[in-house]
């Protein structure tokens, strides 16, 4: 069995596994924020993780097999105190996918969901069908 751990993103979205020697040296420089939304001091973050954390299984049926390579976090900023604030441990919610696409739209949801005054705590993202 091949696992590949360690992923780059290329400038034009495009993944790729790489040894890890390269990931490296790539992860030092990484951008590897997709998307960064802060809706009434909770923020939404989604990155590229460059580690698949798949672990042995999907988010979906049809992603198993496939590397879990997307997140989206939620935390909620408790004060200014330093560049990031302070995170409240209680408040954080974390989505994976197996693309970008997905990770995207549920960012988008969770966005939607915070402008609309709803609470997250019980959020069950919805994505379309492949």
């Amino acid at each position: 069995m091949n696992l590949r751990l360690h992923w780059i993103r290329e400038p034009d979205g495009a993944v790729r596994p790489v040894d890890t020697l390269t990931w490296a040296k790539w992860y030092e420089t990484a951008d590897r924020r997709i998307a960064r939304d802060v809706v009434f001091g909770v923020e939404v973050n989604t990155v590229f993780l460059g580690l698949d954390h798949q672990m042995g299984f999907g988010v979906r049926p049809e992603d198993i097999g496939r590397p879990v390579l997307w997140e989206t976090m939620v935390f909620r900023q408790v004060n200014k105190e330093n560049r990031f604030g302070r995170i409240d441990r209680r408040g954080v919610h974390m989505f994976r996918y197996a693309s970008e696409a997905d990770a995207l739209c549920v960012h988008r949801q969770v966005v939607d969901e915070l402008r609309a005054g709803r609470s997250i705590r019980n959020f069950e993202p919805t994505l379309p069908p492949r």
